[in-house]
């Protein structure tokens, strides 16, 4: 059982070299994750303007209205932690530094799933 579990956390021989491109899918997801993550937002403020000054609506007169107004929100989710916004600061480079040293220090970057779903959790962390 013991050997199985060394197997899963070792799934390269510590001498050998990871391939180059787990290092540029890696970077390009960040990048172009990144890049969305600032550009959406940009967008956005610009369409329906900044926080608190402008809304959309849309509504059909006495049956239903949708009211879309931009927010800033400086906690967590919906709103939780406000105040605390060094501590996901912090906790964001944590992430940073636990997902690189995981993939390319420990080399576990060898599975092709693994290299792809941490570089989209790591650009949700930088873009965030």
């Amino acid at each position: 059982m013991r050997t199985e579990a060394r197997r899963l956390v070792a799934l390269t021989p510590p001498g050998e070299p990871l391939p180059w491109n787990r290092y540029v899918v890696f970077g390009l997801l960040v990048v172009l994750g990144v890049g969305w993550d600032l550009v959406s937002k940009e967008l956005t403020f610009r369409a329906l303007g900044c926080p608190g000054r402008s809304e959309w609506e849309w509504q059909i007169p006495d049956v239903v209205r949708f009211v879309i107004q931009t927010n800033l929100n400086f906690g967590a989710l919906w709103g939780i932690g406000q105040g605390f916004a060094w501590l996901f600061a912090l906790l964001s480079v944590v992430a940073i530094a636990g997902v690189l040293t995981f993939l390319f220090w420990m080399k576990q970057a060898r599975s092709w799933w693994l290299t792809v779903s941490l570089g989209l959790v790591l650009s949700g962390a930088i873009g965030n």
